[in-house]
């Protein structure tokens, strides 16, 4: 859980339900997973905000040492909230079925990609994730994209014209009501700028927790 909560910056209630179903193939109650982070929280290991109606848990200094991090705390800036819950979901969606994860490999998160980034002193763009096969040598850039860029020219400047040499994908996750927008500019930008990835979109995936059955409900 920590791991999950330092890598996603910071994670929902519902986020932590459907990691439980993710790792142990079955999911957690609200309150079982309420109660783990009281626990987590009495260790002084995260800490809680209520941002826009939610609680975020995110971790704090001696959470991050406790799992051999130095990240710094998360402020859950009400700004990257929306777009935070979106790519955590996608990841759980992702992680929640093992013939995804054998056909595109594993998913690598934005902070750690920064963390590369530094260590190698690159200037390459940034996803919000990368899903890594060894097996074939495949890197797939992952973008989760909210809301159309205007201009397009954005998406050259700011994603095509920077990608990494060995990046062969760049998939666009995006809501049904933009999706044929974003296909158009983002396709628009890899060509013009001469990108080698091919380029897709698809929907944004969502996780349902209500198709799933909880444990630890307390009576």
């Amino acid at each position: 859980m920590l791991g999950f909560i330092g890598e996603m910056y910071g994670a929902r209630y519902s986020h932590l339900r459907a990691l439980n179903f993710v790792v142990e193939a079955r999911v957690a109650s609200d309150t079982a997973v309420r109660r783990r982070v009281d626990r987590l929280e009495d260790l002084g290991l995260v800490s809680r905000r209520l941002v826009l109606g939610q609680v975020w848990v995110t971790l704090t200094r001696k959470g991050a040492e406790v799992i051999g991090e130095t990240w710094v705390p998360w402020q859950v800036p009400m700004t990257r909230v929306q777009h935070c819950d979106a790519v955590n979901t996608a990841r759980l969606w992702y992680e929640s079925s093992a013939s995804r994860v054998a056909a595109s490999g594993a998913w690598v998160s934005e902070r750690l990609l920064y963390r590369e980034r530094a260590r190698a002193s690159g200037n390459w763009h940034i996803s919000d994730a990368e899903l890594r096969d060894e097996s074939s040598g495949r890197t797939t850039a992952l973008e989760v994209e909210l809301h159309l860029k205007t201009p397009r020219t954005r998406y050259v400047d700011e994603v095509f014209a920077h990608l990494r040499a060995d990046v062969s994908v760049v998939l666009y996750f995006s809501p049904p009501s933009i999706a044929a927008s974003v296909r158009a500019s983002v396709e628009w930008a890899a060509r013009s700028a001469s990108a080698a990835a091919l380029v897709q979109v698809a929907t944004l995936p969502k996780f349902d927790l209500r198709a799933l059955r909880p444990f630890g409900r307390s009576s």
